[in-house]
């Protein structure tokens, strides 16, 4: 799965996550730099009752994106029917010796 064309200030995913592959979960979030504008949000909304047959789980789903460098777990709510997590973008500073500034 590949992240639509452009950049966002905003990106919802919800019920979505838990219904990929262990590798198509590493391939989405990866994709997030390429695609948010500078302090954009990401808010992932999902069911915290797993149904049998999911590849992931929703706590897997969420965890994967709370890893990507720059994205800040911002707030979140759980309880024991969801758990929505909402995420703010800092893209890296260049510095003044980096070979990729």
């Amino acid at each position: 799965p590949t992240m639509p064309a452009g950049t966002y200030d905003l990106i919802v995913l919800s019920e979505v996550l838990n219904n990929r592959s262990a590798a198509a979960l590493s391939e989405l979030p990866a994709q997030l730099p390429s695609v948010l504008r500078p302090e954009a949000d990401v808010v992932l909304a999902h069911r915290t009752r797993d149904v049998p047959g999911q590849p992931a789980t929703s706590e897997t789903a969420h965890e994967a994106f709370i890893a990507v460098e720059g994205l800040e777990l911002r707030t979140e709510i759980r309880d024991r029917h969801f758990r929505i997590s909402c995420l703010r973008w800092h893209p890296r500073e260049a510095s003044e010796d980096d070979p990729l500034k």
